[in-house]
């Protein structure tokens, strides 16, 4: 019987701890990240949602940052 390979995502994030955080989420779940950007901080990340959002278009994306007012 064949495996399948984990689900493979891509990430954003503000910093180093919520990459850490989003590493751990992804082991959890048996998904592989194959990539983090951003770690640039909050206004960084917010700068670069748009681009991020169009990226979803074709490949998964999980966005981890804290709330905006």
């Amino acid at each position: 019987m064949a495996t399948s390979s984990p689900l493979t995502i891509s990430g954003a994030v503000e910093g180093v701890v919520d990459e850490v955080v989003l590493r751990r989420m992804m082991e959890l779940v048996g998904a592989r990240l194959s990539a983090v950007y951003g770690k640039k901080g909050k206004q960084h990340l917010q700068q670069k949602l748009n681009g991020y959002n169009q990226a979803a278009r074709f490949n998964h994306w999980v966005v981890l940052g804290t709330a905006t007012n």
